[in-house]
């Protein structure tokens, strides 16, 4: 999104503002620490420019309480159970917190809604169509649709909060790293499993090859041959026909892991500030 120029606005929810883990004894210091620290990690990937703007979604929010209430409870009222497709015990709670994700981009006027590939997404699709349908020259969002990372343990097919384990964050040491992807489940080629069972391989051609434009292992069996792999069909075919194996490929990826992420841990590192926020916010955290 950065790169297209297009402005940005990272509406970002509390509970999602530090890692994915909203346990928390302080709310209000996890929001107020929490969003700068956010924003300053964001600035080291690269994520950051004069076109993108992050906002806390509470603070945003409580600017015009009514008028964000009154909102999604529209779009809850212009669409039916049976059209959003929703199910489950607790149909009230997911009604609501679909209508809200419906809302927040009518409440930012965005012209373009980014939002993780799934169910849950299309039925937000659905409700703003809805919507839309009954009010006269209101335009629907784009909404564009992005993979979710699946977990690192076997049978986890999207990170799973609370579990440290289950995917690598941004706070991550290179040790930490390490330690993940040595634990990832990674299958050899011949026991059943296909290449979107793999995390590891979902790791590197979702996250590793977009960002470096390349995915280099060192073959440790034979006499330490480098292979720079440029395409993800390229790393699947030589998992696939045994030629890329978990103990040469678990090595490379947590390397290239650390390296996405070095610039992060220098910046928090160096600057006081920074290091401040990420210490307080750190001890907020529920062990």
């Amino acid at each position: 999104m950065v790169a297209t120029n297009l402005e940005e606005l990272d509406f970002k929810p509390a509970f999602h503002v530090f890692c994915e883990d909203a346990r928390t004894q302080n709310l209000g210091k996890f929001i107020e620490d929490g969003l700068p620290k956010f924003k300053d990690q964001s600035k080291e990937m690269g994520g950051s420019g004069e076109q993108v703007h992050f906002v806390s979604a509470c603070e945003e929010i409580d600017r015009t309480p009514l008028e964000y209430n009154a909102l999604w409870l529209d779009v809850a009222r212009s669409s039916t159970l049976k059209s959003v497709g929703t199910r489950g015990d607790d149909l009230s709670s997911e009604v609501a917190h679909l209508c809200k994700q419906c809302a927040h981009g009518f409440y930012l006027q965005a012209d373009i809604c980014l939002l993780p590939k799934g169910e849950r997404t299309e039925r937000v699709q659905v409700l703003a169509r809805d919507f839309c349908a009954k009010r006269e020259g209101q335009k629907v969002p784009i909404f564009l649709t992005y993979p979710r990372l699946p977990g690192l343990l076997q049978g986890q097919k999207q990170i799973v909060k609370g579990d440290a384990n289950s995917g690598i964050y941004m706070d991550d040491s290179k040790q930490d790293v390490e330690r993940k992807i040595k634990k990832a489940f990674c299958p050899l080629h011949d026991q059943g499993f296909g290449v979107h069972e793999n995390p590891c391989l979902a790791y590197i051609t979702s996250l590793v090859l977009p960002w470096a434009g390349k995915f280099t292992v060192t073959f440790s069996k034979e006499d330490g041959r480098r292979k720079e792999y440029l395409d993800a069909a390229e790393v699947e075919a030589d998992y696939l026909s045994g030629a890329l194996h978990p103990s040469d490929m678990k090595p490379a990826l947590a390397a290239a892991l650390n390296a996405i992420l070095q610039p992060v841990r220098d910046h928090f590192a160096s600057d006081a500030e920074a290091k401040r926020l990420h210490q307080e916010v750190k001890a907020l955290k529920l062990k």
